[in-house]
């Protein structure tokens, strides 16, 4: 251990170096029945909810935007608060006109949050959850940022035509924006609740959704789209690889029925990962190995391929899931902990092939609820905690939680999250004045993950297995503090800094065995 030291480990720690908690937002999200005020104002583009569930092809009419209206008590449902004031106010510290990996992260995982709380308002009238439409996403986004920078006015209708021309049935938009520094999100979640048209379009035989989020110093603008995708008329789709679509849809009601019997969460349809299996189908399987799957998809946090074959003749939906059973692996693909699933097919001679791929992102997660936001502050304390639970195994001392080092630890974190733009907190007058005259030796790490709940245990997973890591935090040291953050693809960034005051016992640098 040394005052200033610079490492690169293979194992999972991608650098260490001599070491304001974030705030995310924490909670998962209910529905009552009771009637909420909503302090937030509207506009909405769409054609009507008959339309939406009884006329496809339509094309849409556009609406001019409407003065808020209080309904029924009926349609009333409030879906309690996420997050906390300091989460929407911590939105202060940032520059909206070139938003920063932070803060992307921070407004999809809101916009996540929010697509959670439309499945909850479905769940709660008895209707499935519907999965969210990237492309849809995008779109809201984009509009949510244009209004957010003032390049275009407070309205839905710039979606129409960019909607229009991809490949939905129909669709309903509506924009929502806030000016409440504390409540934005618990209102915008209630008015899409209560909201007549809306309500009644998120209540309708809509399949995909896609919501975006973003806010100026004063105003948070929300971008809400649903819509019927169509499979068949997409002109995207043809032949072979429509036929093999739409099998896929089948064969995952099905695994959906295995799931739910083992109390399993369903897996919702994916375009993108169907699309990849079907061009895996007719490729070589041998090189379709785990390694090339996990380099090809980066933004997740696991991932599985599985293969299959059945006579083509006796190929229908109930056997070619009975084949997936049977296989020696078929507990990780059908049973596994994934959230999301794309299959393909295509015919080799007399048999039909099939490829399944399935992924757990934390993206989906959220929008499934199998994970909920955590404020950074608290996970980078159970790092901290982790750690010292680690020292008291081997009978050392627990480790002072420092403020200052927490504090700076954090800046360290959030710095390489943006890409290490701008000055290296290293070299900041807080390092420089405040944290190193404190301390004769001092270690700074930092390292990635794809977790978030998790993220404490899985750092300190590679802690354990990283001989220099260990020699570090079971060294007869003072305090330590952790800064942690997710950028925009929601790689869990976590900086250690483990800091000695100096004094009669000796620091040394020592290879630990375990």
């Amino acid at each position: 251990m040394s005052a200033s030291a610079n490492r690169t480990k293979e194992d999972g720690i991608e650098s260490r170096r001599d070491l304001e908690v974030d705030n995310s937002s924490s909670g998962s999200m209910k529905l009552h029945d009771l009637s909420p005020l909503s302090k937030s104002k509207k506009g909405s583009t769409t054609n009507s909810t008959k339309d939406l569930s009884k006329t496809p092809n339509t094309e849409l009419k556009l609406n001019e935007e409407e003065e808020y209206e209080e309904d029924d008590e009926d349609n009333e449902v409030e879906i309690s608060q996420s997050y906390t004031e300091t989460t929407e106010n911590s939105f202060n510290q940032f520059d909206f006109t070139n938003p920063s990996s932070i803060l992307k992260f921070k407004y999809r995982s809101i916009s996540a949050t929010l697509i959670r709380a439309i499945n909850l308002f479905r769940n709660s009238h008895k209707l499935g959850n519907i999965g969210e439409s990237p492309l849809l996403s995008k779109l809201a986004m984009k509009h949510s940022l244009a209004m957010a920078k003032g390049e275009t006015k407070f309205s839905a209708a710039p979606v129409r035509s960019e909607v229009l021309s991809q490949p939905f049935a129909n669709f309903y938009a509506h924009v929502t924006k806030s000016d409440s520094p504390n409540h934005a999100f618990l209102d915008v979640a209630n008015e899409w609740a209560t909201d007549p048209n809306l309500s009644k379009a998120l209540l309708s035989k809509i399949n995909v959704v896609g919501v975006g989020m973003a806010s100026n110093k004063k105003i948070s603008f929300f971008t809400v789209i649903c819509a019927v995708k169509s499979y068949i008329g997409n002109s995207q789709l043809v032949g072979d690889e429509l036929r093999s679509v739409l099998l896929g849809n089948r064969c995952i009601q099905l695994v959906n029925k295995i799931r739910k019997d083992f109390d399993l969460q369903t897996y919702l349809y994916d375009d993108y990962l169907s699309m990849h299996a079907y061009k895996f189908c007719q490729a070589d399987h041998t090189k379709i190995t785990q390694k090339f799957m996990s380099s090809r998809f980066n933004d997740v946090s696991n991932i599985h391929v599985d293969f299959g074959q059945v006579d083509f003749e006796k190929a229908n939906p109930k056997s070619i899931v009975e084949e997936w059973m049977h296989q020696t692996q078929h507990p990780i693909a059908i049973l596994g902990e994934f959230n999301r699933i794309g299959i393909g097919f295509c015919l080799k001679k007399n048999k039909l092939c099939s490829v399944r791929i399935v992924t757990r992102s934390l993206h989906a997660s959220l929008i499934d609820g199998s994970e909920v936001l955590v404020d950074n502050h608290i996970l980078a304390k159970h790092v901290a905690e982790e750690m010292n639970d680690f020292r008291e195994q081997h009978s050392l001392a627990r480790l002072n939680l420092d403020d200052d080092l927490f504090k700076f630890a954090q800046i360290h974190s959030e710095y390489i999250a943006n890409g290490s733009e701008g000055t290296n907190p290293i070299e900041d007058d807080f390092y420089q004045n405040i944290i190193e005259p404190r301390y004769k030796l001092s270690d700074i790490s930092h390292t990635t993950c794809r977790e978030m709940s998790r993220a404490p245990k899985e750092v300190m997973k590679k802690w354990r297995n990283n001989t220099d890591c260990v020699s570090v935090v079971l060294n007869l040291v003072d305090d330590i503090g952790v800064g942690l953050c997710f950028d925009e693809d929601y790689v869990c960034h976590v900086t250690v800094i483990i800091a000695d005051k100096g004094g009669e016992k000796e620091v040394v640098n020592k290879i630990v065995s375990l």
